[in-house]
């Protein structure tokens, strides 16, 4: 009697096994389901030239100043959107590496 429960013990952790590692093979393709689909909206969008640059936005104040530069609140001029924008001193990046 003791090796029919020791058998179903096993069994159960085989099949809970089994579908830990389906779950984890689904969460993988989803993953690169969506990794593909990014991709592929950014090469869209490349391609009719639908690129986002500082031209976009407007500048309406600085929030902060750090060691390497300055995070400034800026609207986007299409949309209306406000956005918070790091910009970084290249210099003082390229000096420290």
């Amino acid at each position: 009697m003791l090796k029919r429960k020791q058998t179903l013990a096993l069994k159960s952790n085989s099949n809970t096994s089994l579908l830990l590692l389906l779950y984890y093979l689904l969460l993988l393709v989803y993953y690169l389901f969506i990794t593909c689909l990014l991709f592929i909206i950014n090469c869209v969008f490349n391609l009719f030239g639908f690129r986002i640059s500082i031209s976009d936005f407007e500048i309406l104040k600085a929030l902060s100043h750090g060691a390497f530069g300055k995070v400034c609140l800026a609207k986007k001029v299409a949309s209306g959107d406000l956005f918070a924008i790091k910009i970084i001193d290249r210099k003082k990046m390229v000096s420290i590496m």
